[in-house]
């Protein structure tokens, strides 16, 4: 279960889809490496290697051609930035709050980036800017919605 919603970085995301005024049952959650091997009680997350990156992208593919009514999607850290755009893409920190529109079958999709939940865990002081950065998209998709 991608960000389970008892585990504090769980929380996080929640508190994160509260300021869109989005809500867990109608939000899709998924991970962008599938293959990374979670290391439990370690200090720090690893990135996904470039095989593992190249093998998920495949199914990122694959599971991207289902989602064909998303219109907004928030990128939750490096690993997911890479994901979408490739390892050159400047950092999270350095994109933050930023939005960015790509195509996805066709489909015009805004992607947010924003600072991971678990690096939020590590930083709390860093919650400001990121609810900042969510009010600003919550306001950017209300006026694309017209």
């Amino acid at each position: 279960l991608p960000f389970n919603p008892k585990a504090p970085g769980g929380n996080y995301l929640t508190n994160y889809l509260k300021v869109l005024g989005w809500d867990r049952t109608n939000t899709y959650i998924t991970n962008c490496c599938f293959c990374l091997d979670y290391q439990p009680n370690t200090s720090k997350d690893r990135l996904p290697t470039e095989d593992e990156e190249r093998i998920c992208s495949a199914w990122k593919i694959y599971e991207w051609k289902f989602q064909t009514k998303v219109k907004y999607n928030i990128l939750l850290g490096k690993n997911a930035v890479r994901q979408a755009f490739g390892r050159s893409f400047p950092s999270p920190t350095i994109s933050e709050g930023h939005v960015i529109p790509t195509k996805v079958e066709n489909n015009e999709v805004y992607n947010l980036i924003i600072h991971h939940p678990g690096y939020l865990l590590r930083r709390p002081s860093l919650w400001d800017s990121t609810k900042v950065s969510l009010d600003l998209f919550k306001r950017f998709i209300q006026k694309m919605e017209g």
